[in-house]
């Protein structure tokens, strides 16, 4: 597709390997070239860069751990 992990505010879907494409996504809270080829990106964050940095990061593999948030609801707009 010749999108690539290069900024912030990319939605992909989360996967283990070859055909464990689930319901799982991730946003990126900073460009993650690692990431290239490995999980697809099917959206990006147009606005509300506010929401993303109010959302509690949770890595455990960097150290960095949170109370996870519940998403309660999710609007998709189609324009």
């Amino acid at each position: 597709t010749g999108l690539t992990f290069d900024r912030r505010g990319l939605l992909a879907m989360a996967n283990a390997g070859p055909a464990t494409n689930g319901s799982q996504f991730f946003i990126t809270f900073a460009p993650a070239t690692h990431l290239n080829g490995l999980h697809t990106i099917f959206g990006e964050l147009v606005a509300g860069d506010d929401v993303l940095s109010s959302i509690t990061l949770n890595e455990p593999s960097l150290g960095i751990s949170g109370t996870p948030d519940i998403i309660e609801r999710i609007d998709i707009v189609e324009q």
